[in-house]
Protein backbone atom coordinates (compact mmCIF):
# COMPACT_ATOMS: atom_id res chain seq x y z
CA UNK A 1 0.00 0.00 0.00
CA UNK A 2 1.20 3.20 -0.75
CA UNK A 3 0.27 6.97 0.09
CA UNK A 4 -0.33 10.26 -1.64
CA UNK A 5 -0.87 13.51 -0.16
CA UNK A 6 -3.87 15.19 -1.05
CA UNK A 7 -4.79 18.27 0.92
CA UNK A 8 -1.86 20.26 3.54
CA UNK A 9 -3.69 23.27 5.89
CA UNK A 10 -0.50 25.27 7.30
CA UNK A 11 -0.74 28.82 9.38
CA UNK A 12 1.63 31.54 9.98
CA UNK A 13 1.41 31.92 13.70
CA UNK A 14 3.61 34.30 16.12
CA UNK A 15 5.35 32.67 19.19
CA UNK A 16 7.24 34.79 21.35
CA UNK A 17 6.84 37.38 18.45
CA UNK A 18 8.68 34.89 15.67
CA UNK A 19 6.21 34.07 13.00
CA UNK A 20 6.58 30.20 12.00
CA UNK A 21 4.46 27.95 9.76
CA UNK A 22 2.88 25.43 11.00
CA UNK A 23 1.14 22.52 9.43
CA UNK A 24 -2.63 22.15 11.18
CA UNK A 25 -3.73 19.50 9.16
CA UNK A 26 -3.04 17.06 6.13
CA UNK A 27 -5.26 14.62 3.90
CA UNK A 28 -3.71 11.30 2.25
CA UNK A 29 -5.08 9.13 0.25
CA UNK A 30 -4.14 5.46 0.50
CA UNK A 31 -3.52 3.25 -2.86
CA UNK A 32 -3.04 -0.29 -3.35
CA UNK A 33 -1.38 -1.26 -6.79
CA UNK A 34 -2.92 2.88 -7.97
CA UNK A 35 -6.75 2.38 -6.83
CA UNK A 36 -7.60 4.65 -3.88
CA UNK A 37 -8.43 1.91 -0.63
CA UNK A 38 -8.96 4.74 1.77
CA UNK A 39 -8.13 7.96 3.23
CA UNK A 40 -6.30 9.47 6.14
CA UNK A 41 -6.91 12.71 7.74
CA UNK A 42 -4.94 14.38 11.10
CA UNK A 43 -5.12 17.84 12.34
CA UNK A 44 -4.91 19.13 15.45
CA UNK A 45 -7.85 18.26 16.70
CA UNK A 46 -7.45 14.08 16.25
CA UNK A 47 -7.37 11.42 13.27
CA UNK A 48 -9.82 9.41 11.32
CA UNK A 49 -9.10 6.66 8.37
CA UNK A 50 -11.50 5.29 5.99
CA UNK A 51 -10.58 2.12 4.06
CA UNK A 52 -12.65 0.44 1.42
CA UNK A 53 -11.41 -2.78 1.43
CA UNK A 54 -11.93 -5.66 3.92
CA UNK A 55 -8.79 -5.35 6.67
CA UNK A 56 -7.76 -7.42 9.66
CA UNK A 57 -9.58 -4.98 12.20
CA UNK A 58 -7.91 -6.31 15.10
CA UNK A 59 -4.39 -6.32 13.30
CA UNK A 60 -5.32 -2.51 12.37
CA UNK A 61 -6.13 -1.79 15.75
CA UNK A 62 -2.86 -3.14 17.26
CA UNK A 63 -0.81 -1.55 14.80
CA UNK A 64 -2.48 2.02 15.56
CA UNK A 65 -2.34 1.94 19.40
CA UNK A 66 1.76 0.29 18.73
CA UNK A 67 2.03 3.74 17.14
CA UNK A 68 0.64 5.74 19.16
CA UNK A 69 2.17 4.73 22.37
CA UNK A 70 6.00 4.23 21.22
CA UNK A 71 7.73 6.68 22.26
CA UNK A 72 10.27 8.40 19.81
CA UNK A 73 13.44 10.37 20.58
Amino acid sequence: MTTELFRKVEEIVTVDGIEEKRTTAVEYILKDEDNEVGRLNVNEWGANFNISKAIDVDAMAEDIINILTTETV
